[in-house]
């Protein structure tokens, strides 16, 4: 969940009521777990209506993980990824197969921080915005991540190295004034 505890609003309103992932859970729970609910722009029109939760963190997650752990063929393990494993031993077939589609490597599994390995078939990485973090302070400027969490350097230069381009979305707002 992103710093500000919401689903909803006209973008990712419309992910939350279109993309059943896991049954549609992230809906769900934000039910369980909402504050306030409204819909925003509604003086525009139908077309652009954005109904937004505001959520309870702590409620949410504690609803979350309640359902998620008893979810069927699910396996859940926690840890913050260092690396990704491409092409590892990889056959001739697959080899061939992977150029046949076009791609240059192949995702076979990561590699966490204290130095599991994970292999799968498939694998989804979901980086919010930790990926390497950055808070700036005048004209400091260290890594991070929100209040208490660290920001995601392996895994940014796991990306970097695998050819991805990497950018920044700048967030900070200016101070308004009068």
């Amino acid at each position: 969940m992103s710093c500000n505890p919401s689903f909803g609003g006209v973008g990712k309103g419309v992910l939350v009521r279109e993309i059943d992932a896991l049954d549609g859970v992230c809906g769900r729970i934000s039910d369980l777990a909402g504050i306030q609910f409204k819909v925003l722009n509604k003086s525009k029109g139908p077309a652009v209506y954005g109904p937004r939760a505001q959520i309870d963190r702590k409620l949410y997650k504690q609803h979350l993980q309640s359902y998620l752990k008893d979810y069927p063929n699910l396996t859940i393990q926690s840890g913050s990824v260092s690396d990704l494993l491409l092409n590892e031993n990889m056959t001739q077939e697959e080899h061939t197969a992977m150029v046949k589609k076009g791609a240059i490597q192949v995702v076979k599994g990561v590699k966490l921080e204290n130095g599991q390995v994970i292999k799968a078939p498939n694998v989804v990485i979901t980086t919010g915005t930790f990926l390497g973090g950055e808070i700036h302070l005048g004209l400091k400027s260290w890594p991070a991540g929100r209040i208490g969490e660290n920001p995601s350097i392996g895994l940014s230069h796991s990306l970097k190295s695998a050819g991805f381009q990497l950018a920044r979305l700048k967030t900070g707002k200016k101070r308004r004034g009068r």
